[in-house]
């Protein structure tokens, strides 16, 4: 036996008979015939590519995920000849070719493939996948392992939409023809509400129809957890304003010769039967003495609800005979006033009347001792130079002359200081609160208690001004003006 050799080489060989103890060995014999070692065993697996040769997943659908790979290499077998196997599963335990064979499912076998797509999947699953390359020695190398997520499914079927498109009305989405491609469970579903195109409500199968609903349509889009799209449902009809119930039919609350006023009833409005106008007012006025009437009422439209049909008639309501026009009395107020030379003040007159008569006055003064002093539509004017001690104020009908109110109005005491300087007045005197100087522009004063305490000192005033003293205690001060070379004081009483 001869070892050591070279696989697949020609050899020859001699034979000679050997030496004895007795015996020189024989001459070598021939030569053999050529003899060739056998191949040597092919025990190396396929070189495996790296890089752009390396197992890839394409775009994945729903149910399937395309493979590439670059072609392998062998020593001995070419690349023609190479088998590819294509394996997948759910975990991530194919990284071999022993955990392949054992835990893989085959996806296609094929020789000198370089890609396939492995289809049949789940959809939204996790998938390994891996190629295992055999040369004809049946010498086996693995891939690098990858993984891909196929696609949701896709939501399809449709949806509708149960209830009343009225304001106030609950709307549900019915889903129950919703299904997937392909048809997996579709898990939680969520909805969205829309107004037109504004979204509105919340993610629930119902939705109760708004104020800012009405005059719009309204569209339910529908999706799944385990499924990409979405489903949209048709628009209802034009969502529309509440109907209201009739209310009972009105009844009388009071009546005169030419007016009727009803009961109210809260949210309604009314009509006169043989109108076609409806007031907000419960009252009928300009109606003709002693005739009857009859009314209508419904609950008044709303943003949300439409006007109620209108209730049963009123039964037959009679105004009052006519009666001849009379102002029955005229009050002012008020009907005591406390007034001070210079103040303004508006009185107001209360006329009482029937049978229409007008409620109009006109107003004069008495007792006045100034012309300055006076009264328009209820102004009184109480001049600066007003010496009465009494005013009254008097509103005289204008229907009935003989029918009039009066309030009295007393006038503080009051001196009005002309202080050696044309125009300058100071009042009220005695004063309560506040001190007026008028026509002063430009002069100084100053204002003394009995003790020489100066209380106010001012220059240069201006033409006329307020001087706020309640916060001096009452009794007696003297006030000094002086205006260029000209000056004067007058005595002041606070009370």
């Amino acid at each position: 036996t001869f070892t050591g050799l070279t696989p697949a080489t020609a050899y020859t060989f001699y034979a000679r008979v050997a030496g004895t103890a007795t015996h020189h060995a024989s001459p070598s014999s021939a030569a053999s015939a050529p003899i060739t070692t056998d191949a040597a065993p092919d025990v190396t697996p396929p070189t495996i590519p790296t890089g752009t040769g390396a197992l890839a997943a394409g775009t994945p659908t729903a149910t399937t995920v395309p493979l590439s790979w670059g072609a392998a290499t062998d020593v001995v077998t070419p690349q023609a000849s190479l088998v590819y196997t294509v394996y997948r599963s759910a975990s991530n335990n194919i990284g071999t070719v022993a955990l392949c064979e054992a835990n893989g499912t085959v996806v296609t076998t094929g020789t000198a493939i370089t890609s396939t797509t492995a289809s049949g999947l789940v959809p939204n699953t996790t998938y390994y996948f891996n190629v295992v390359v055999k040369d004809n020695a049946d010498n086996a190398a693995a891939y690098v392992a990858v993984s891909k997520n196929t696609e949701k499914a896709t939501l399809s079927g449709t949806v509708s939409i149960t209830g009343s498109a009225i304001y106030g009305e609950t709307l549900t989405a019915v889903t129950s023809a919703l299904t997937s491609t392909p048809n997996v469970t579709l898990g939680t579903l969520t909805y969205q509400w829309k107004r037109g195109t504004t979204n509105i409500g919340t993610s629930t199968a119902t939705y109760t129809l708004q104020a800012a609903d009405i005059g719009s349509t309204i569209t339910v889009t529908v999706t799944a957890v385990n499924t990409n799209g979405s489903v949209a449902s048709t628009p209802t009809a034009t969502v529309e304003k509440a109907q209201q119930a009739a209310p009972a039919a009105p009844t009388l609350a009071s009546k005169t010769y030419n007016s009727i006023t009803l009961n109210t009833i809260t949210g309604a409005e009314y009509q006169q039967a043989g109108t076609t106008t409806w007031q907000t007012s419960t009252t009928f006025t300009g109606l003709t003495p002693a005739t009857a009437y009859t009314f209508y009422a419904r609950v008044a439209g709303t943003a949300t609800h439409h006007a109620s049909p209108s209730s049963a008639a009123s039964a037959p309501i009679t105004t009052d005979a006519s009666v001849t026009p009379e102002v029955i009395s005229v009050t002012v107020a008020p009907d005591e006033k406390e007034m001070a030379p210079g103040e303004t003040f508006s009185f107001s007159a209360i006329v009482t009347t029937v049978g229409g008569a007008s409620e109009a006055v006109v107003w004069s003064i008495s007792g006045n001792n100034s012309a300055s002093t006076t009264i328009t539509e209820g102004l009184l004017q109480v001049a600066n130079d007003e010496t009465a001690h009494t005013i009254a104020v008097i509103a005289t009908s204008t229907f009935d002359s003989s029918k009039f109110g009066m309030a009295t109005v007393t006038i503080q005491p009051s001196y009005i200081a002309n202080v050696f300087i044309d125009g300058i007045t100071v009042y009220p005197n005695p004063f309560a609160d506040y001190l007026k100087i008028d026509n002063a522009r430009d002069a100084d004063i100053r204002l003394i208690d009995l003790t020489g305490r100066t209380i106010i000192t001012r220059s240069g005033i201006s033409e006329n001004e307020v001087f706020y003293l309640n916060h001096i205690p009452p009794g007696s001060y003297l006030l000094y003006i002086s205006k260029g070379s000209n000056s004067g004081v007058v005595k002041l009483v606070k009370k």
